[in-house]
């Protein structure tokens, strides 16, 4: 193997888990700006889990990652978020002026992508 290089993929076995809060103002949601990339987000972060993984202990904000916060408009979430996110948001929105809970895969509801 002289002059070349193997990569070899880091892989954990340690399952990732965020969370995001909505915060409802109205017809507003709150949303972050994260100081890399200059996306806006949800509230939330990584969670800090317990030995077993589903034992949820806190979530962070930190401070240093985040630069602006403001209250959009739900009508606005397209123009300032990923689309699977304004569709997570809004389905939240949704639930919560409802009183209901919504089960959403990769930002819409099964039933609604064919399954």
């Amino acid at each position: 193997m002289s002059g070349s290089s193997t990569r070899i993929p880091i892989v954990s076995d340690t399952p990732r888990m965020a969370a995001g809060a909505l915060f409802v103002d109205g017809d507003r949601v709150l949303l972050v700006r994260k100081t890399y990339g200059e996306r806006w987000d949800l509230p939330g972060g990584y969670v800090d889990c317990g030995p077993l993984g589903d034992d949820a202990q806190s979530i962070q904000l930190d401070r240093q990652e985040l630069d602006q916060w403001e209250w959009v408009p739900v009508d606005e979430l397209a123009e300032r978020t990923i689309p699977r996110l304004a569709r997570r948001i809004q389905h939240a929105y949704e639930a919560y002026g409802s009183g209901t809970v919504a089960y959403l895969e990769h930002g819409a509801s099964p039933t609604s992508a064919g399954r």
